[in-house]
């Protein structure tokens, strides 16, 4: 994804921007690792916030209804498969490797295999799309300060 703005300028080229004018994907962008998920406390792993829109946007069973304009100028829900709907309106999962898993055991292991990893892209890649979302206080933090007072 494109840099925080706590890191602009560190790891981002602004001069390598795309103008959104010139921007052609409109799926929702999202790459992350990981990090921020409480894997040793018993805790259901799964419920997670980034596990869970890794779940979403990965995956393919199930159907999921959309409100859709019609011809006409009408909203109608519309029912597509899951995996259709995200390779429709999104590019979204985590990365791996697994981290932040420190248990002992096979626990971590098999935590990483369930998990339906995807490539890591280059830091580029977030600059050509037009929607971005980013999960986690890190980017809050650098977007809108501390808040905790």
């Amino acid at each position: 994804m494109p840099a925080l703005p706590g890191f602009r300028g560190i790891i981002r080229d602004d001069a390598k921007t795309v103008p959104w004018k010139d921007r052609t994907d409109t799926r929702l962008f999202w790459r992350a690792r990981s990090t921020g998920v409480d894997f040793g406390t018993g805790w259901n792993w799964r419920a997670a916030h980034r596990i869970r829109l890794h779940t979403f946007a990965t995956g393919h069973e199930g159907e999921v209804e959309v409100l859709e304009e019609t011809p006409q100028g009408r909203l109608q829900l519309q029912r597509y498969p899951k995996g259709q709907l995200s390779q429709r309106y999104m590019d979204a999962g985590l990365v791996g490797p697994l981290v932040q898993c420190g248990i002992k055991g096979d626990f971590c292991g098999k935590v990483a295999e369930e998990i339906e990893w995807l490539n890591v892209v280059p830091q580029s890649r977030g600059q050509d799309v037009k929607f971005v979302i980013d999960v986690g206080k890190s980017s809050a933090f650098c977007q809108l300060g501390d808040l905790s007072y």
